[in-house]
């Protein structure tokens, strides 16, 4: 039985700028926080000034429904070519976006996961215009 009426076969929520959703404390400078929803696909992309160390700080504890992960993301960053050993983590659980770093650098970065969330009804954040994304 067919049921008239509109129906998603696809969803792109633009690329969101949500810096204003981040908690973000002393000894860091965040120059972007970015979200995209395509499909089930959720991109977040951040470009963080870091001048404080060794610390598991909190970026985003209320991460909007529609884009949240399905089930627990952890991701531990190595950087290449430089002296000792440089790692930033992420772990995204639900909500909550926290990061770790291990020395002073700026991290510039892409994380992408899968959502179980249906479509959201509301979009955080605002729309980047596609010649600034």
């Amino acid at each position: 039985k067919v049921v008239p009426g509109w129906q998603t076969i696809h969803y792109d929520s633009g690329r969101r700028d949500i810096a204003s959703l981040a908690v973000v404390d002393a000894g860091r400078t965040l120059n972007y926080l970015r979200l995209q929803r395509n499909g089930k696909n959720v991109t977040l992309s951040f470009y963080l000034n870091n001048t404080a160390t060794a610390v598991i700080k909190s970026l985003l504890t209320t991460l909007p429904v529609g884009f949240q992960p399905y089930g627990l993301l952890s991701i531990i960053s190595p950087r290449a070519g430089v002296a000792g050993a440089e790692l930033s983590g992420w772990n995204v659980n639900g909500a909550a976006i926290d990061y770790w770093v291990n020395s002073v650098s700026n991290y510039i970065g892409q994380i992408t996961w899968v959502t179980a969330d249906s479509i959201p009804t509301t979009l955080p954040g605002t729309l980047i215009a596609s010649a600034q994304a």
